[in-house]
């Protein structure tokens, strides 16, 4: 895994990590969903090729790899930028893996579901507030993240020769790669959300 809880802070606090059941509960979200992202962001060739290189721990021996992580500056459109890497391992710890994971793991336990429907949990002291607008954030954030992560792969497509460029942000996705290599779905990765879902 390239994040793990220390990811999770300010905005996407999870308190749960402070003991030892929250935190594996956390750890079996980003094992589950980390690779999820990753085969949608950077399509499963790239994905493949990227996570053959990133086994073990450190960083990879490869720039390119160590780039994807720990971000790198481009040019896009005669401007510069910097990409702030997968799971920067330096500095702050902002990775749109972290936005995406947290997001799943938010929208998954807003409400347990048993026999009677969804229910939310009655607590002491203390009133339910709407998890909506901590939703909204992380997934925008991740889209940005996203956008950014896209056109650095656009501008550097000679390092990455298995990354397959589906159209301005994977508008196009359901017709890419090797007979839907990259499922539609995926392109909801760079798209918005409001409070309504939208």
């Amino acid at each position: 895994m390239l994040i793990d809880e220390t990811y999770f802070f300010n905005r996407l606090n999870l308190p749960q990590t402070g003991n030892s059941e929250g935190l594996a509960d956390v750890l079996a979200y980003i094992e589950q969903y980390e690779p999820e992202y990753l085969n949608c962001v950077l399509g499963y060739s790239l994905a493949k090729a990227f996570n053959a290189a990133t086994e073990g721990s450190g960083l990879p021996d490869e720039q390119r790899w160590v780039d994807l992580i720990d971000g790198a500056e481009y040019t896009w459109e005669g401007c510069l930028y910097r990409w702030s890497g997968l799971a920067p391992v330096t500095g702050l710890k902002i990775s749109p893996i972290a936005y995406y994971v947290f997001y799943k793991y938010v929208d998954e336990r807003i409400t347990d579901f048993v026999l009677v429907g969804n229910v939310s949990s009655k607590t002491d002291n203390n009133r339910t507030v709407s998890a909506t607008d901590r939703l909204v954030y992380s997934w925008n954030r991740m889209v940005d993240l996203n956008v950014d992560l896209y056109r650095f792969l656009k501008v550097n497509k000679a390092l990455y020769p298995e990354w397959k460029d589906c159209g301005q942000y994977g508008d196009s996705w359901h017709l890419c790669g090797c007979k839907g290599e990259r499922l539609n779905s995926c392109a909801e990765l760079f798209r918005k959300k409001n409070s309504l879902g939208l």
